[in-house]
């Protein structure tokens, strides 16, 4: 039987949706100019036709989203039945189709769905988790095998048979190159330690040190920046190693092996910046090289243009703000949008500058931002949005070989980079601006610097702002990254992120602002870009967070 016009239209309409595994409450939903952006949009009408389509005339995809957006509005059995009918549907063709992303998707919802509606959906769902086991077991394709295995691990499956799906990653990994052998090896570690054998998964992350020096090796004479990059996450990797267990494996004196690894790559790139332009140093290959192996390269090179601007100019705002501040005759009582004093011209430094600079530099910080956010980052972030649907797992696979980031942050960092992406910047903006402040401090630890203070023998945490006047901390991040974490996150008469979510002062209005919109990119661009600690010390390092703990 043929389809009809409002039939074929309803179909395309669901096709159009993202499917988000992770969200339960908002499974489907599309960035694109549309009347329908999710399944709340649908009129009875809408739903009165989809429940008239036969699931049997439609392909496998199709239908199982048919049947999910049907219980999805639907309540009491008739839910249950279109759950258990779209599990099934999931269920059915596991072992004959090839798994893409989509798929385990698709895989992931299913699993879910069955874990929360238990019963016959229960029973549908242990056929997806069975035929998927088996896949994994046998499969020789490494994207397919990391698919499985990251679904299994993040829903706590397959814990009878962790060592067997250990040793079949590390099989895989023989056959890979280094990046997708790091990967097999890191996702056999972790299904090391869900079997409870912390010597193997240890072995695999050692080999992961190994490999990240091994490349940095090859590279650092005509990549510099590329090599201390890959260095610094060598250095992260090897402090989950506890000092007890490295002597071993050969990697008691790793740490010394790659600090000066990273010295000499820095000295490397002073060397090589005399005699090239920036041109010909290729600052693009982060994203390139990271966002290849997720999702193909026109959406590497779609995050290139969107993190393309540069940071903030401080040497050049500072002279603009300096400048107009010379035109000012009056003093001036500075107020937050709440209606508090926070500042007196006249009264102080800020970070070394006087505060009437200061604040006409916030003035001249907060316009460029407010450009760059209208005429750059929310309209290239639209475009990429409505062409590559991004989940946690891609912005997972981003974090885990990031220099920058603190070993044991790489979920929370990824899980507020992809509430930004969907569109909800308030919500990544408060989950990030903590994750700042644990960066800095992380990387100002290892610089050797105090990064505590101490009372009545009792220690306690230096707070951002207090963080960010150290003198290390140029040196550490460079000039531009300092001001523009001091001038979003921690700094007085700006944003000021940091304390105004900390302390609940961001009313609902703050939902639309620029600057939650500016600070998920600004984060964004800090994950993706070259980094290394340039200061290390690692016994300070070492003395302050034993490894393995």
């Amino acid at each position: 039987m043929k389809a009809t016009e409002d039939e074929m239209m309803l179909m395309g309409v669901l096709g159009v949706w993202d499917l988000r595994p992770d969200d339960w409450q908002d499974p489907y939903r599309t960035e694109r100019k549309t009347p329908w952006k999710s399944p709340a949009d649908l009129t009875d009408d809408d739903l009165n036709v989809l429940r008239g389509i036969d699931p049997n005339l439609v392909d496998r995809q199709q239908r199982i989203r048919l049947l999910d957006v049907l219980a999805i509005r639907s309540t009491g059995r008739e839910k249950a039945d279109a759950f258990r009918a779209m599990v099934a549907a999931v269920a059915d063709g596991i072992d004959t189709i090839g798994l893409e992303r989509y798929d385990i998707d698709q895989c992931d919802r299913a699993i879910e769905v069955a874990r929360r509606f238990k019963g016959e959906v229960g029973e549908q769902g242990k056929r997806i988790e069975a035929q998927l086991h088996a896949r994994l077991l046998a499969t020789t394709d490494t994207s397919e095998s990391i698919l499985i295995s990251d679904l299994f691990l993040r829903h706590d499956r397959a814990r009878a048979s962790a060592s067997d799906v250990a040793s079949h990653l590390r099989q895989l990994a023989h056959a890979e190159d280094a990046g997708a052998a790091r990967t097999l090896r890191e996702a056999a570690a972790n299904w090391g330690y869900v079997a409870q054998d912390r010597a193997a998964a240890f072995d695999d992350v050692a080999w992961i040190v190994e490999s990240y020096i091994a490349e940095a090796e090859v590279v650092r004479e005509s990549r510099p920046m590329l090599a201390a990059d890959a260095l610094e996450t060598a250095l992260k990797v090897l402090r989950t190693i506890p000092q007890t267990e490295r002597a071993s494996r050969g990697l008691s004196d790793a740490a010394e092996r790659v600090k000066a690894g990273i010295d000499a790559a820095n000295a490397q790139r002073h060397r090589l910046l005399t005699t090239v332009s920036e041109e010909e140093v290729d600052l693009s290959s982060p994203a390139k090289r990271r966002w290849s192996a997720i999702r193909g390269r026109s959406i590497g090179e779609a995050i290139d243009f969107l993190l393309r601007p540069g940071f903030a100019d401080y040497k050049q705002i500072q002279a603009a703000s300096s400048e107009a501040s010379r035109r000012r005759w009056f003093s001036t009582v500075y107020i937050a949008s709440d209606a508090r004093t926070t500042g007196r011209s006249g009264s102080r430094d800020i970070y070394e500058v006087p505060d009437d600079i200061w604040a006409e530099m916030m003035d001249v910080y907060d316009r460029r931002i407010g450009l760059l956010v209208a005429g750059h980052i929310v309209p290239t972030w639209q475009a990429t949005r409505a062409d590559h649907a991004l989940q946690v797992d891609d912005f997972h696979a981003l974090t885990r070989v990031s220099s920058i980031v603190p070993a044991g942050r790489e979920y929370s960092i990824a899980r507020a980079l992809a509430y930004g992406y969907s569109g909800d910047f308030f919500t990544a903006a408060q989950l990030l601006a903590p994750q700042v402040e644990n960066l800095v401090r992380v990387h100002l630890a290892n610089s050797g610097a105090s990064t505590r203070s101490y009372e009545d023998g009792i220690q306690h945490e230096v707070a951002l702002s207090s963080l960010m006047e150290r003198k290390e901390i140029v040196s550490l991040f460079g000039e531009d990254l300092a001001f523009e974490i001091r001038a979003l996150f921690c700094g007085p008469l700006g944003p000021n992120l940091r304390n105004e979510y900390a302390h609940g002062l961001v009313s609902d209005a703050g939902r639309a602002s620029h600057t939650s919109v500016y600070a998920w990119w600004l984060v964004w661009k800090l994950v993706d870009m070259y980094f290394a600690n340039a200061h290390h010390d690692l016994e300070a390092a070492d003395a302050r967070q034993p490894a393995g703990s």
